[in-house]
């Protein structure tokens, strides 16, 4: 490598975070303001996703439309601020022994499972949508389908595998 690339490479890269760096007060105390920050987002997000399951189970799904630009906000906001911890996890390191680590690992563990149960109510939603169209499609197509109906020589009504009559209805 060229001593250019080198100065250029050196230039550009991040510094590395001794131990020292991330244990000063300054970075502990930004490490809890990210903790506070994400278990705020947390915990509004678990709010909403179980009200949200709450108003599935009622059969309220126009309240639960209503909801859904507040709900994709929050998750954006919860992304944001994870990529935000990423990308400082050298000042995150700062939590290393702290009781609020062990409280976002505990509530994260809660959304996880708030969301698997939102995710099964919607699903089992969906399902019960798309069986329920299937059905009414069937018994529209029933109802709308021509009566197949032939007489015999007689003037008397044939059976058809379409249509329930009995032989001695007559057409007159």
């Amino acid at each position: 490598m060229t001593q250019t690339a080198l100065k250029d490479r050196e230039a550009t890269a991040k510094p590395i975070m001794r131990p020292a760096d991330y244990e000063t007060d300054a970075a502990k105390k930004q490490a809890k303001e990210m903790a506070y920050e994400l278990l705020s987002i947390i915990e509004k997000l678990e709010i909403l996703l179980r009200e949200e399951n709450k108003l599935l189970k009622e059969g309220r799904y126009i309240d639960v439309a209503e909801s859904l630009s507040r709900k994709e906000e929050l998750v954006r906001t919860y992304e944001a601020t994870l990529r935000n911890i990423a990308s400082k996890r050298h000042i995150f390191k700062a939590l290393d022994n702290d009781v609020l680590k062990e409280n976002l690992l505990e509530r994260g563990d809660h959304l996880q499972a708030t969301l698997k149960r939102n995710h099964f109510f919607l699903q089992s939603i969906s399902i019960s949508a798309k069986r329920m169209a299937a059905r009414i499609t069937r018994t529209v197509q029933d109802q709308i389908k021509p009566k197949s109906t032939t007489y015999n020589a007689k003037g008397y009504l044939n059976a058809s595998q379409n249509n329930n009559t009995n032989l001695g209805d007559a057409a007159y």
